[in-house]
């Protein structure tokens, strides 16, 4: 869902609303001003206030949500704008002021693909994109002689395993999909190591010579970390509450 503008008068009384005082910090009244430009982009605030205003926007939408949109000032752009059925045979028909939206096969979300088989495959094919920074860099590090190995691999742990583990404390692999990226890792680091396969090394004493723990040890750091947040979570959230959600009737299946 894409929306072009915000009515920045709906967004000052949604603040009152929960507790967000129009008066300075030192207890005064501020001078009222004209506001003509929002946040910049990218800015934090931005996403913050989005979230505030969707999300009180959200509790008035039992009625058609194009007319609630509407009551808020929320202009909702219907180019940006795509649709996704999960596990369907046909896509979905959805129809906005005689507009037909976009139906997608997969799209994607705070820099996560999601599909509409649910399959990871298409996320972690971003192997191509770190695939391409690693090239980008190597004269400038991987073969830079003046460059320690030290530095070397903190540079690779920020240009290159977080681009291809962003998201990875939700992920659900198959055996066959954390080998892939286990080769993958294992043979960038032959390459920064300039190990070739003559020289009869294992890939754990490569490992060794890196201290960078292997995939399968790095998706079980963390999916826990991201547990241990999510079991540190007060009592009614719902990713909490999904984690410890049971089915009140029927069976679900393993895996």
């Amino acid at each position: 869902m894409g929306f072009d503008l915000v009515s920045r008068v709906r967004l000052y009384k949604v603040l009152e609303r929960i507790g967000c005082s129009p008066k300075q910090f030192d207890g005064s009244p501020s001078t009222p001003s004209e506001t003509n430009r929002g946040v910049k982009q990218g800015c934090v605030q931005a996403s913050n206030l989005f979230g505030i205003y969707f999300a009180a926007m959200l509790r008035h939408a039992f009625g058609g949500f194009r007319e609630v949109c509407g009551d808020f000032r929320l202009n909702i752009s219907l180019k940006k704008t795509n649709i996704m059925g999960i596990n369907t045979q046909h896509p979905p028909n959805i129809h906005i002021s005689n507009y037909q939206l976009e139906a997608v096969n997969e799209f994607t979300y705070l820099g996560s693909v999601v599909t509409n088989d649910l399959s990871l495959d298409t996320e972690i094919d971003r192997t191509g994109s770190a695939s391409a920074t690693f090239a980008e860099l190597a004269k400038r590090v991987w073969e830079n002689t003046k460059l320690t190995l030290t530095t070397k691999i903190l540079v690779y742990k920020v240009s290159i395993l977080s681009t291809l583990l962003y998201g990875c404390a939700t992920w659900n692999l198959y055996s066959r999909q954390k080998k892939r990226l286990n080769i993958y890792n294992l043979r960038n680091q032959w390459k920064m190591l300039k190990i070739k396969w003559y020289d009869h090394i294992t890939n754990n004493e490569a490992l060794q010579q890196t201290s960078i723990p292997s995939i399968y040890t790095l998706l079980c750091q963390q999916c826990l970390r991201w547990l241990g947040h999510v079991c540190r979570m007060e009592d009614g959230r719902i990713p909490k509450d999904l984690l410890h959600g049971e089915l009140n009737q029927g069976s679900r299946p393993r895996g």
